[in-house]
């Protein structure tokens, strides 16, 4: 999957984030009882990454 304006390094690293992706997808799937898109996974994704970014860096979310 290419995202436009993000870039992994390595291969393991594109990897891991697509595994995690998957298990996004199938946990929000199963608590929602209903099928989540890979889409919506992904999007929920760079959501906690920028969330856990800020958290980070001291900002309140």
């Amino acid at each position: 999957m290419i995202i436009p304006g993000h870039a992994w390094s390595t291969y393991q690293e594109a990897e891991k984030a697509w595994l995690e992706i998957l298990e996004i997808q199938q946990h929000s799937s199963k608590r929602l009882e209903k099928t989540i898109s890979e889409r919506q996974a992904t999007l929920d994704y760079f959501q906690r990454l920028k969330l856990l970014a800020r958290v980070a860096q001291g900002e309140a979310y």
